[in-house]
């Protein structure tokens, strides 16, 4: 890149840098998602100008049909990246019912051989024209003239065939007739273009399933807790119910070859294995057809055979199962050993019937990844699909014409946790992205015999509550929406300052963010590349632990109080769960290493030590310093529940058979080290429980109405705890004309 006419537009602490496409705020690049980006770029190069929303849609997404929505999500990542809530300054203003209009003073500036010169000034008023060109006689000559015109009239020159060159032209004009006929009729790659359309299903819908003809659409509702099973047309809001609501988590659905039935994956209340049950699409009782089931199941093309994804956490085993249509003649297709697995996602059966495709982990020292992979059912051989990896991979879809496939996954790169729609071509697995939204693409399914996606999208709104411990009724909200997609996986503490330390996506990236207790004056802790979650502070308060990674892997890092000095503790196969012994000298966390599940490693780094090497996550250290809470396998039930063991490691002294699984896996130590709270919903809405360590009955701690709770913290002096809480509005997107 020369440097000759490069030029920036300044406001404010940033500099936008049209060339190197970089937001820059006081010399440190921010990374934005590239539709953020390119808003950011059409507000600031009108700034002072009211930009139509139509305007906007058509700019931002030139080949494809979205709703509104998504623009107003644009806004709102732009908004909090730019900080305007924090620094008082407004950036993008809101013109009711027609658009947005940039409206900081701008300066465009040009940097010229090293130098950088001022070229014009904007305020919110002021429009910068640029002159046109003239058009040079030989553009000029070489433009069509119009038709009304007089062309010129030129002799014809004569050409000897003599002459070599033409001689050689002649004899090349069939290869290069043949060339440019398979050029320009070669198939166009899908989703070049394309049109998204929403279903109105009042924002409680999920896992869709599309009819083998693409007419029809089955998809769970969740209402108050309770999931049914809905049936409904594509092209029209009539819909019906198969099954009717119950207290049971719908894992995944799918209609069998001919259309004529559904079958949906569901986890009862208190129960721990899923199961598959079928239901006419006419109605009648459901009937359970498969157990142990845990993710949806997929039809052979000739509708004699299904696949499903079943794990044995107790063996570390993770199968690809096949059975007959009626759940008869089971039998395993192939195996994965932890930390390796097939994805809960589910299994897509090839059109042609000769490989199923299927999300899969794979993990090695360093490093852990996922990636969609073929089994060939002839012989169960598993092969990865193309070089393309992503942090997680979940549901797959293939395309009618077994061209390819569409995967729901989130890239190592993105600075968003949100789950996008990636087409991968099949066989020779070039990937490309779909989708390029603020909000989650959770899952995807394909219709057999037509054109057709359905897509489950999720976006969290949530705001920060400081609940009294005495007086939970007096619950306040505080000012600040921190609605992140994967909110559960970001972390939330209290420092020994009384402040608030969580993680956010609010800058652009997953950044570590501090906040006051009343909800003022957050602070960014953390700008760059790599994606910071779960920070800890230490008692003492000099840091700061926290996960962070920059490519596949989370590792454990730590840094000053104010989030300056990082250095990276350890480089596993990808740590979890952080937690901080009180006297600050260790920090406990759960690992993927090879007979370890919990360990610990110095907070001035040096070798992991191992303390539990059953099966087993979440560790937390009691504010006492004398035991390690955690999920734990109770061999005997065979089933992952909450237990105690010592902070020096070994097994368990206390299972509790009776503590229900906490919602997010999330729970804590009161200040006290007597109970551990705990997240529990009941008819759709979150609270926090405690359970007293001596056995004795759990009590219900806070008295929401509505609304879950994603993440909480208690604060030091055990007066109150703080909690995320909000609610994932779930829609269901049919994607169609991605062909031309």
């Amino acid at each position: 890149m020369t440097e000759s006419n490069h030029e920036l537009y300044e406001f404010g602490p940033f500099s936008l840098d049209l060339v190197e496409r970089e937001l820059l705020r006081e010399g440190a690049a921010i990374i934005l998602p590239a539709k953020v980006f390119d808003l950011l770029k059409l507000l600031v190069e009108q700034n002072g100008q009211t930009l139509e929303k139509d305007k906007l849609l058509t700019e931002l997404w030139p080949d494809t049909f979205v709703e509104e929505n998504s623009l107003t999500q644009l806004v709102f990542q732009l908004r909090k990246t730019l900080g305007e809530s924090a620094a008082k300054q407004q950036y993008v203003e809101t013109v009711p019912r027609r658009g947005y209009r940039f409206v900081a003073d701008v300066r465009r500036v040009r940097r010229s051989a090293g130098d950088l010169i001022v070229t014009s000034r904007s305020g919110t008023t002021i429009v910068i024209e640029e002159e046109e060109e003239e058009t040079n006689g030989a553009l000029a000559e070489a433009l069509p003239a119009p038709v009304e015109l007089p062309r010129a009239v030129t002799t014809p020159r004569k050409v000897s065939l003599k002459q070599p060159a033409a001689m050689a032209l002649l004899l090349l004009m069939p290869l290069i007739g043949f060339a440019a006929y398979r050029f320009f009729n070669q198939p166009a790659t899908p989703f070049q273009k394309k049109t998204m359309r929403k279903l109105a299903t009042a924002g409680k819908a999920l896992h869709p399933a599309l009819s083998p003809d693409g007419q029809l659409v089955a998809y769970a509702l969740d209402e108050a807790g309770s999931r049914s099973v809905w049936l409904g047309q594509t092209a029209t809001t009539n819909r019906i119910q198969l099954v009717p609501p119950a207290e049971t988590a719908v894992q995944g659905i799918c209609f069998s070859s001919d259309g004529q039935f559904v079958y949906y994956t569901a986890l009862d209340q208190g129960q721990q294995e899923a199961a598959v049950y079928v239901v006419s699409i006419l109605g009648g009782q459901a009937r359970k057809l498969l157990a142990d089931v845990d993710s949806p199941v997929s039809f052979a093309p000739d509708g004699k055979q299904l696949a499903f994804v079943r794990n044995a956490p107790a063996q570390g085993e993770s199968g690809l199962w096949l059975a007959n249509t009626d759940g008869t003649n089971e039998r395993r297709l192939a195996l994965r050993k932890s930390p390796d697995t097939f994805s809960f996602g589910g299994p897509a059966w090839s059109p042609d019937g000769k490989v199923i495709a299927c999300s899969i982990s794979s993990g090695k020292p360093g490093e852990s990844f996922m990636q969609v992979a073929a089994v060939n059912v002839a012989d169960g051989k598993v092969q990865p699909i193309g070089t393309q990896t992503w942090y997680a991979a979940m549901q797959v879809a293939w395309l009618r014409d077994g061209s390819g496939l569409v995967v729901s996954a989130w890239d190592h790169n993105a600075p968003v946790f949100a789950d996008q729609l990636w087409f991968v071509t099949y066989p020779g697995g070039a990937a490309s992205q779909v989708t390029d939204e603020l909000t989650n693409f959770e899952g995807v399914t394909s219709a057999a015999r037509a054109d057709v996606l359905a897509a489950w999208r999720s976006e969290r709104v949530s705001h920060l509550w400081v609940v009294p411990a005495d007086k939970p009724a007096q619950a306040r909200q505080l000012g600040a929406n921190i609605g992140d997609n994967y909110s559960q996986l970001f972390g939330l503490d209290w420092t020994v300052g009384g402040k608030l330390l969580y993680s956010s996506h609010q800058g652009g990236n997953a950044d570590l963010w501090m906040l006051n207790a009343d909800g003022t004056q957050p602070r960014q802790l953390t700008v760059g590349g790599r994606r910071e979650l779960q920070p800890v502070a230490t008692a003492d308060g000099r840091y700061i632990v926290y996960l962070a990674f920059d490519g596949r892997t989370p590792h454990v890092w730590r840094a000053d109080a104010d989030g300056s000095n990082a250095i990276q503790l350890t480089n596993g196969l990808g740590e979890q769960s952080l937690s901080i012994t009180p006297d600050g000298k260790w920090v406990i966390f759960g690992t993927r290493e090879t007979g370890k599940m919990i360990a610990k490693v110095s907070i001035e780094g040096g070798e992991i030590v191992g303390l539990v090497s059953h099966i087993s996550s979440r560790p937390v250290v009691s504010p006492d310093g004398q035991w390690i809470a955690c999920l734990y396998l109770d061999e005997a039930a065979q089933r992952i529940r909450p237990a105690i063991v010592p902070i020096t490691g070994g097994e368990a002294v206390r299972i509790f058979s009776e503590m229900p699984r906490p919602e997010w896996d999330s729970f804590k130590w009161t200040p006290d080290s007597r109970a551990l709270t705990y997240i529990a919903a009941r008819a759709g809405t979150s609270n926090l429980w405690l359970q007293p360590i001596d056995g004795s009955a759990a009590r219900q701690l806070t008295d929401f109405k509505s609304d879950r709770i994603f993440r909480f913290a208690w604060s030091p002096d055990g007066k109150s705890v703080v909690c995320d809480r909000g609610e994932d509005l779930k829609e269901i997107i049919l994607i169609s004309d991605f062909r031309d």
